[in-house]
């Protein structure tokens, strides 16, 4: 500090000028991201709710869809000089899938003294999806009668709204996409690979859960641990429709013999709850098909996966999906199906997907029903009545 004197009329003052504060140690936005509807490419209109793990950091949602954290980052990472550090956090919405974001920060050879924050620039959120449904019917006299046995079909896409001056039908896309139940588990991008897979469960190893779980917990007390071990996939509820996984196994901790009760460690967090006593079995991956490659990057929870084809994929119902040595595993659903008896067809829940072609057909019909649609995805379901001509 260095010290000044100010004289005013006959007397003086003496007092030590403080020294400015490093820009480490003042408060800053240490992350920024604008976040975009995938659909649109325009700022997402919900509310923005943002969280993080970190103690310290205050979170930000700022008009414009901007999201962000602030601190002192001379009081929150003082090693940033040596090391850099990893922020995380938390972006989600109604009615979208929650993102979640990790940002490197550092390392500043003269911090606190210099400081740059981290603009992650323009990310997108994806919707969460929707599920099309409705009746299949034919005009009959002044009145309708429901169809069964009606085939219904996605075939062909658009990922985002074409321009105005631009004929839908000369953009339109190949419905090589695929349902996934449960979501991603992780990010995966066009370098991953996918193929058709049986998940047989092993007979006769039947294992309880001891403890409830949780969405998103890693570890699951076992009632034994039986022929369970590293890399082995794990299928927890699989004889639910609804709330089945199946998730690799890292790592097994049990008594001083496998019949006990034991602790196993998962590679990704669970997609849902399990409740105590629910079933879990080894399974093993039989029959694996024709690899095929993944077209557009996936974040986690994504339940629609785009794929450059579907060899395999017919009567299929499970894929594995890789990126060399981390592969997950997920039951599997095309986008077509057929109306029942009373005429109700529904497919699976459907997303990253601004309007989509749906042709409905069967054989004494004269001609399939082709039809653009653009799915309301501020709703879980859109409903949707096929209606022939008499």
């Amino acid at each position: 500090m260095s010290t000044r004197t100010v004289t005013v009329g006959e007397r003086s003052w003496s007092y030590c000028e403080p020294r400015p504060a490093a820009l480490a140690e003042r408060r800053w936005a240490l992350v920024r991201a604008r976040m975009l509807d995938e659909l649109t490419g325009q700022p997402v209109r919900q509310p923005l709710r943002v969280t993080t793990p970190h103690t310290e950091l205050v979170t930000h949602s700022k008009p414009g869809a901007i999201v962000g954290v602030s601190a002192q980052p001379a009081k929150r990472f003082p090693n940033l000089h040596a090391a850099p550090t990893t922020v995380a956090l938390q972006v989600s919405a109604a009615r979208y899938l929650t993102r979640q974001l990790a940002a490197a920060i550092g390392p500043f050879p003269t911090f606190p003294d210099t400081f740059d924050p981290t603009d992650l620039g323009d990310l997108p959120l994806h919707r969460a999806p929707v599920r099309a449904q409705g009746r299949a019917m034919r005009v009959q006299g002044i009145g309708r009668a429901p169809l069964a046995g009606v085939d219904v079909a996605i075939t062909g896409v658009w990922p985002s709204f074409p321009p105005r001056d631009v004929d839908p039908i000369t953009v339109m896309e190949s419905p090589t996409l695929v349902h996934l139940q449960p979501g991603l588990y992780r990010e995966r991008a066009t370098t991953t690979t996918v193929r058709a897979v049986d998940l047989v469960a092993a007979i006769g190893e039947e294992k309880r859960l001891l403890a409830t779980v949780s969405e998103g917990d890693t570890q699951l007390l076992l009632s034994d641990r039986v022929n369970l071990g590293p890399n082995d996939v794990l299928a927890i509820a699989p004889d639910d429709a609804d709330r089945a996984e199946y998730i690799p196994v890292t790592s097994v901790e049990g008594a001083s013999t496998d019949d006990q009760s034991a602790r196993v460690t998962l590679r990704f967090p669970t997609a849902y709850s399990h409740a105590t006593s629910a079933v879990a079995v080894r399974a093993t991956v039989q029959n694996p098909g024709a690899q095929n490659s993944v077209t557009r990057d996936g974040l986690g929870a994504d339940p629609t996966l785009f794929v450059d084809a579907l060899t395999d994929f017919d009567g299929a119902a499970a894929v594995e999906i890789s990126s060399g040595a981390d592969p997950e595993y997920h039951r599997v659903a095309l986008y077509a199906t057929q109306s029942d008896g009373h005429g109700d067809w529904r497919l699976p829940p459907l997303s990253r997907v601004a309007q989509f072609e749906l042709t409905s057909s069967r054989a004494d019909l004269p001609q399939p029903l082709v039809q653009l649609l653009s799915p309301d995805y501020d709703q879980p379901a859109y409903h949707h009545d096929i209606v022939f001509p008499q």
